[in-house]
């Protein structure tokens, strides 16, 4: 709505006025006049709008944040950023520096411990230990060069395209400051300052424990830590410090890599006519309340020593921060426990943190981040509780040590079983809370039920699936075919795909949900109404099927663990040859022998049925050198629509696309779709689209100065659907002399 608009506004209102009070014909007219231009350009600012949005959103060179800032505009409900009066014990806060005073003691108040009454253990000296590191300037000249330019400033207001710009000049510079900090133990206390930005969640917006804060740390001392975190992971990665059960900000795993062994391990239970008890943790605030003193203690006992443990107790001591609103500041706050968020040392000093929780516990374990998980395979009931309780109580135990709040209260239990009759298992309780018995629980963005089946899971992707969609359906005809295309792979695909590896053993009506909702994702792309069939949407997108796509990405995955691209604990699944397992020489002798599995839901789940596609693999695919080359290989009949049919305007592309796909509003496309009685034109013929666009005398003229201007001889198949032996530029000239007599022979107004 540009200014020209609100003073032609302006002037219709005040016109309004005018013809009300004189009642003459001539001020009505110059009333309507006014009114109509008024309805016309904000028709065509609205058109100009999304078309300024499409043509951004498919800009190669636009900012992954200002892409996803753009596209959230649809798909986020259209929360204002606004902090409204924040009320505290009936007590009012407007003024933005009194609203950034009261979030700031807030966020402050859950970064405190209280280890007045907390003490130490011994240990024993480790075998190897870093004292210090040496930054060098092609250290720092990597790390400025890969910095993103729009990211905000920090406290220090030290722009990141600065220091990426002039990375070769500020390189020796800062590698020498860098080292000097090292050197004096001493990390800078400007760069210890974050402004922190209030993001509302949800519930109550005057309640401020409804915001969670955002940090804006400089720029320049993340690059700093940067530098610090490569030496201090390569020392704890090259001594493999880190327990192979955290998987969590650790490089090549990932929550998909331990759902997807978390899950064989379940149903492969299961199979073998077991019962799986699993806990799920919660822990409160884990990050904003690590005890400094203990996280010095632990590098400590990992080998950190010297100078370098020094530089550490300076990095975190002394932080603080405050809370910006509207340009308006809060005073500093000093933060006295957690790692500093949004920081590059951050989450790798958490897991250093957590790590020893693993020790002495009976049960298996699993942490992503702070996220704890217990399981146990059920012999004897009795005996299994035993068990986790004692490894609960030993969580507890921990975590009073070092100052951790575990939530029994919120901690939820899954009993997994497939017997008629399951067995009695005795409840289980951490620091004297009984742990709560659930249907269902989520798990790093997937739910497990009693079963091991996906009812649950599918109910809450579809849902939010669907609504995303119904959001795309209202852009159907304001946003363009590639733009839309964009928004589904980018917004709802990702929906549908998450952890589709471990799930692709779900019913086949799920199935079929899913497929659903992309065909009418699909339909939404390219315009096609309801009585146009999934083959033929799909086929003119070039997607393939959700299914496909999950059997492509099982067997990528396999690939990865055959070839210790996956951790440790998932390359150790994948089965003996069969050569290795049997004493002759058999024509499959390199095949992967198949898990022997009893039931359906274990022999269609990830590891046997990937097995199984795998060994039916050509050798060109099986031996493919590289994860690149497999990808390429596997790859090979997938195809891609063609250039033109994204071009032209959304009215033009939607009625080209349904005369393609047959089902267009002529009369033979409603006949044989059997929602007309007859396929007849009005000059008689069957109106085909063949006959709309060649033949049918009503348009001679039209066709006279569009389509026969056409520099080629064509037929009814290239008008349509365009030819790959013709050049882009001349496909896109026929579909645009094609596009010009569907708008010009006004036959679908």
């Amino acid at each position: 709505m540009h200014n020209e608009i609100r003073k032609n506004i302006r002037k219709r209102n005040r016109q309004h006025k005018i013809a009300k009070i004189s009642k003459t014909p001539e001020d009505w007219t110059r009333f309507k006049e006014l009114r109509n231009k008024v309805i016309a350009d904000i028709k065509t600012a609205k058109i100009n709008h999304f078309k300024k949005i499409a043509s951004n959103l498919q800009n190669g060179n636009i900012s992954p944040k200002n892409w996803w800032k753009l596209t959230k505009q649809f798909f986020k409900e259209q929360n204002t950023s606004e902090i409204p009066i924040i009320i505290d014990n009936n007590e009012h806060y407007s003024s933005p520096s009194e609203k950034a005073d009261k979030l700031n003691k807030y966020f402050n108040d859950q970064s405190n411990v209280d280890d007045s009454q907390a003490s130490l253990p011994s240990f024993e000296e480790p075998n190897s230990s870093i004292e210090e590191i040496m930054i060098t300037e092609s250290d720092v000249d990597d790390t400025l060069s890969i910095l993103n330019p729009t990211k905000a400033s920090g406290s220090d207001v030290i722009n990141p395209r600065l220091l990426k710009e002039g990375s070769s000049v500020l390189a020796p510079h800062l590698a020498k400051l860098f080292n000097s900090s090292l050197s004096m133990s001493y990390f800078p206390s400007n760069w210890k300052k974050a402004n922190v930005i209030p993001v509302y969640k949800e519930g109550d917006k005057t309640n401020v424990t409804n915001y969670r804060p955002i940090s804006l740390i400089s720029c320049l001392g993340k690059v700093f830590e940067k530098c610090v975190f490569k030496h201090l992971y390569n020392f704890i990665n090259d001594k493999k410090l880190i327990t192979p059960v955290q998987s969590g900000f650790t490089p090549n795993d990932s929550s998909v890599y331990q759902l997807t062994d978390l899950y064989n391990t379940f149903v492969k239970a299961i199979d073998d006519g077991k019962e799986i008890r699993a806990v799920f943790c919660d822990v409160s605030k884990a990050f904003d309340r690590v005890w400094h003193r203990g996280l010095l203690y632990k590098l400590r006992r990992m080998g950190v020593k010297g100078g370098l443990l020094g530089w550490f107790g300076s990095y975190l001591w002394g932080r603080t921060q405050r809370v910006v609103i509207d340009g308006s500041s809060s005073s500093y706050l000093e933060i006295k426990a957690g790692v500093p968020q949004g920081s590059i040392l951050g989450p790798l000093l958490f897991v250093i943190y957590i790590n020893d929780i693993v020790e002495n516990i009976g049960s298996h374990i699993r942490l992503f981040a702070d996220d704890t998980s217990l399981y146990i395979i059920v012999d004897d009931p009795e005996v299994a509780a035993g068990l986790m309780d004692s490894d609960l109580h030993k969580i507890h135990e921990w975590a009073k040590q070092w100052l951790v709040t575990f939530n029994p209260q919120k901690s939820e239990e899954l009993v997994i079983s497939k017997k008629s009759i399951p067995l009695d298992h005795p409840r289980l309780s951490m620091d004297n809370v009984e742990i709560k018995r659930v249907d269902e629980h989520k798990h790093l963005g997937l739910i497990f039920n009693t079963t091991c089946t996906w009812r649950n899971h599918f109910q809450e992707i579809t849902g939010k699936a669907w609504k995303r969609i119904h959001l795309l359906q209202t852009l159907k005809f304001k946003l363009d075919r590639r733009t839309l295309e964009i928004m589904y792979n980018s917004f709802i695909r990702p929906l549908l795909e998450y952890a589709d590896v471990i799930w692709d053993n779900c019913y086949d009506f799920e199935v079929e949900a899913l497929e659903k909702i992309q065909i009418e994702a699909g339909r939404v792309v390219t315009g096609a109404t309801k009585s146009c069939s999934a083959s033929k949407i799909l086929n003119d997108l070039k997607w393939e099927t959700l299914k496909t796509r999950r059997y492509k990405h099982r067997l990528i995955n396999f690939y990865k663990m055959i070839h210790n691209l996956t951790p440790q604990y998932l390359s150790n699944l994948v089965p003996q040859r069969v050569h290795q397992v049997s004493n002759r020489t058999l024509r499959n002798n390199d095949d992967f022998s198949i898990p022997y599995a009893r039931t359906n839901l274990y022999s269609k789940s990830f590891l046997p049925q990937t097995v199984r596609d795998w060994n039916n693999l050509p050798d060109q695919l099986k031996l493919a050198p590289s994860l690149n080359s497999f990808k390429t290989l596997l790859n090979n009949d997938k195809r891609k629509p063609p250039k033109y049919y994204f071009f032209g305007n959304r009215q033009s592309q939607i009625l080209h696309s349904r005369l393609r796909l047959h089902c267009s509003s002529l009369n033979a496309d409603l006949f044989d779709n059997h929602i007309s009685e007859s396929n007849l034109c009005t000059c008689g013929s069957p109106e085909t689209a063949e006959h709309f666009l060649l033949t049918c005398n009503k348009y001679s003229e039209i066709r006279n100065r569009t389509i026969d201007t056409i520099p080629l001889s064509y037929s009814i198949q290239i008008l349509l659907e365009g030819n790959n032996l013709l050049s882009d530029s001349l496909n896109e000239e026929i579909f645009s002399k094609v596009h010009e007599f569907i708008i010009k022979s006004r036959r679908f107004n």
